[in-house]
């Protein structure tokens, strides 16, 4: 029964759950402090909404990864978990996602949520067949954070705008440049295409040979993540005393350093998985002091410690001692 329960576990990538659903706490707080109540209901939808999401990309990709030996475990592939009972998942975590937030919030905020679902549609339906497919997850993403700040102000604040727009080119990056890179050889091999292949990266042994076409596209995305970054302190929507900016500095650090390590020309797979997490720490530390300034840093906190709580706890709970195939 514990091992049937673990394959499903898998199957929704639960120990990443987290990061997605924080996205409508995001944008919840970007209008001011709210109850841990709501903000525990809009985890609960966002959880939901993901489960559907990630689920229906395996059930899309599941011919691809049966290509590959080191996705052999996962649950569709090894056959531990049956096409049908995938799909029942998939449709059951969206339908009650659909409920609850049509029975807790506003209509405006269910808007945003069906938004949601038609750009993360897109981008099943499109990933590794289109190039720049990862634009839909980022919007994905994108209308989870207006979701949050419309359920419950009913409105999009202000700082939910940048967000907005942050969560776009964050995606894309984690995607296209991060993930591009992490399964670039078997995308290849499979005839897919990705903004890697697609702008001419190649791996010849361990060495990686990066285009200028991607060098742009890669550090131009980092760019306007850290311009929409930077914009509430442009406008003053947010003020920071100047421990803030000693500490956005050296998350900064943090953050610029795993990025480039993440396209490090010694190329390793298992690498760029560790810089990938590195850049995402940083980037979801960013945020959060950001945020620091509305709603105070207990609140803030959230968005970091969320997804390593979701993490420490559901990685065990679903793999064990084995680390999972992504």
């Amino acid at each position: 029964m514990l091992g049937h329960m673990r394959e499903y576990l898998k199957l929704g990538r639960t120990h990443a759950a987290g990061a997605p659903g924080v996205l409508p706490i995001i944008g919840a707080l970007c209008g001011g402090a709210v109850s841990l109540t709501i903000l525990g209901q809009l985890f609960l939808i966002a959880a939901l909404h993901y489960t559907w999401g990630v689920v229906m990309n395996e059930l899309l990709d599941r011919h691809i990864d049966a290509r590959s030996p080191i996705l052999s475990g996962k649950p569709l592939v090894s056959g531990t978990i049956g096409v049908n009972s995938a799909k029942a998942l998939s449709i059951s975590a969206l339908l009650l996602a659909f409920f609850l937030a049509w029975f807790w919030f506003t209509p405006l905020a269910f808007i945003f949520l069906v938004q949601a679902t038609l750009a993360g549609v897109c981008y099943n339906l499109t990933t590794k067949k289109l190039l720049g497919a990862d634009v839909f997850m980022g919007l994905w993403a994108g209308f989870l954070v207006f979701f949050g700040a419309a359920a419950v102000w009913n409105t999009i604040p202000v700082l939910a705008w940048p967000f907005f727009g942050i969560w776009i080119v964050r995606l894309l990056h984690s995607n296209s440049v991060s993930g591009g890179l992490k399964d670039l050889e078997n995308d290849r091999s499979n005839g897919c295409i990705t903004v890697p292949i697609g702008l001419g990266v190649r791996v010849s042994g361990s060495q990686a040979r990066y285009t200028p076409a991607f060098r742009t596209y890669e550090f131009g995305i980092e760019a306007v993540f850290l311009l929409l970054l930077a914009t509430p302190l442009i406008f003053g929507w947010v003020m920071f005393e100047p421990i803030d900016f000693l500490l956005m500095a050296l998350l900064l650090i943090l953050f610029i350093g795993s990025g480039v390590r993440i396209s490090s020309t010694d190329y390793d797979r298992e690498k760029v998985k560790r810089s990938a997490v590195l850049h995402e720490v940083a980037s979801f530390a960013l945020m959060a002091l950001i945020l620091s300034d509305v709603v105070g840093v207990g609140l803030a906190s959230l968005v970091i410690l969320i997804p390593l709580l979701v993490l420490m706890v559901m990685l065990p709970l679903a793999y064990g001692r084995e680390m999972p195939a992504v």
